[in-house]
């Protein structure tokens, strides 16, 4: 039996005790708005500043050319750079950068940027980087676009990552998809296939070669809720269950999204990614285009 919400019990007001909804509302309203009032984003000091940039800008006649880098030129480049040598021309490339975002009236934030060495050196480096003055720490890893990057691109923390933002999305909405929900079965396997599922494999073109051991994580984290669902016993297994309820295993549909994204490529109306090259995958190297094999 679900316990009926009860009503707002009569309010006492400024002058009289307040019973109808439409007076509650006001004085509810009207508590809130004394209680709280807006910061005053007006900065006197902020507003010239910006003024100022803009008026600068304006008075700019000739923009200096910019001669667009291809991708595949900056990644051969950068395989012949030397460990030891890189530091000293980061820190020159960032001078010069430095010159161009003051030219171009671009303010960066040194405290948001971080520095990751993709290598499978164990020892961190241990080299001086600044960027306006400010030396820019050394990190493990770094998030782009809700992808972890770690130095060894094992995809370990994107992974840990991944299974803990299930969880937590699978606590949300439990009481939708619990053991003694009143809620079909049919509603259930909808539920996690366009709600949840999308978190477990988003990206995965791109971290789904990553070793056994990791992506094994995130196939446990589907038996468990699909076996949670069906209101399964110990004795079931996790092959017979998928098959009842006709969803494959994560490896497989992964490997169905790679191809759909792999074969899309040839029609993005992009020139870098036209110059990319293209490789045979390989079971001895790993590369995004294991998972096609």
């Amino acid at each position: 039996m679900r316990k009926k919400h009860s009503k707002i019990s009569a309010l006492k007001g400024p002058a009289s005790i307040v019973y109808s909804n439409t007076d509650k509302d006001e004085l509810i309203a009207n508590s809130l708005e004394n209680q709280f009032q807006l910061n005053n984003i007006h900065n006197s000091v902020t507003e010239n500043k910006v003024s100022n940039t803009l008026h600068e800008f304006n008075q700019i006649t000739h923009f200096p050319p910019l001669t667009p880098h291809n991708p595949i030129d900056i990644i051969k480049y950068t395989q012949k750079i030397n460990i030891h040598k890189a530091p000293e021309a980061l820190n020159d490339h960032l001078r010069k950068l430095e010159n161009w975002f003051d030219m171009w009236k671009i303010e960066v934030n040194a405290n948001k940027t971080e520095l990751v060495l993709f290598s499978k050196k164990r020892r961190p480096p241990t080299h001086n980087i600044f960027l306006q003055g400010k030396n820019i720490p050394w990190s493990q890893e770094t998030k782009y676009l809700g992808v972890i990057l770690d130095s060894k691109l094992n995809w370990k923390s994107h992974i840990n990552f991944t299974t803990q933002k299930f969880r937590d999305n699978c606590r949300k909405i439990y009481s939708l998809i619990a053991r003694n929900s009143e809620l079909s079965r049919k509603n259930k396997v909808l539920i996690y296939t366009s709600i949840l599922r999308p978190v477990l494999t988003y990206a995965s073109s791109v971290w789904a070669y990553a070793a056994k051991t990791h992506f094994n994580r995130i196939g446990r984290s589907q038996n468990k809720l699909l076996r949670q669902i069906t209101r399964a016993r110990w004795f079931m297994r996790n092959e017979d269950i998928r098959n009842a309820l006709n969803i494959s295993t994560l490896k497989e549909y992964i490997k169905k999204l790679a191809i759909n994204f792999f074969n899309s490529l040839n029609e993005i109306d992009n020139t870098s990614i036209h110059e990319i090259d293209f490789y045979t995958p390989d079971i001895n190297i790993r590369r995004p285009r294991l998972i096609l094999i």
